[in-house]
């Protein structure tokens, strides 16, 4: 039973999916979910297609052929989908890709994935745009970790102590301030550095 569950499955999630990523809002689409499931589909539909029981069978062969060509078809758009939904995509990232690009592009609710490809043929340009991307993956981990950095500091509350009997006060218990100091001093001088 394995075997046609796996195909029927498979096949079902890949045609629906398919539909919806193809169709829906482009900046609606979650990226790591669809190459995990496009992923996930190709082994399955490879594994089944080597069961003595779908080969023995032409119509249960051609099924899987058929799913097997289509998901190996969408794959060469994963990079450009990775790119175009990062996180790490910010207006001067859009401005850089319309100057590469013969046409100003940014997506909006009304952009779609078959709009992308059939309409602005962005495939083609899918190196120059992976390009941006891997810069705007790069700028949004070095602006993440700065993030992390000043949050680390929010929670951070100085203890005064009272000075002798001069009347004056000093900062108290700073081994764990400063741990983080030299931590942060660390990292940023890494960052530093960084063509990013």
């Amino acid at each position: 039973f394995e075997p046609y569950y796996n195909l029927w499955v498979t096949s079902d999630d890949w045609l629906s999916n398919h539909d919806k990523w193809m169709t829906d809002s482009f900046v609606d689409i979650d990226p790591e979910f669809v190459a995990e499931s496009v992923s996930t589909y190709f082994k399955t539909i490879v594994k089944v297609a080597k069961v003595r029981v779908v080969k023995e069978s032409e119509v249960l062969t051609n099924i899987a052929n058929q799913i097997k060509e289509e998901v190996n078809n969408f794959k060469p758009l994963l990079p450009l989908i990775s790119s175009l939904r990062n996180p790490g995509m910010r207006e001067r990232h859009w401005d850089e890709l319309s100057e590469i690009l013969p046409f100003k592009f940014k997506p909006d609710a009304s952009t779609t994935l078959t709009k992308i490809v059939d309409e602005y043929k962005m495939d083609t340009y899918s190196d120059a745009i992976a390009e941006v991307g891997d810069k705007a993956t790069k700028e949004y981990q070095i602006e993440s970790a700065l993030d992390k950095m000043v949050n680390a500091w929010n929670g951070i509350a100085f203890e005064v102590k009272a000075y002798k009997t001069s009347g004056t006060y000093v900062i108290g218990g700073v081994e764990e301030v400063i741990t983080l100091l030299d931590e942060h001093i660390v990292t940023s001088q890494a960052m530093q550095f960084s063509a990013y």
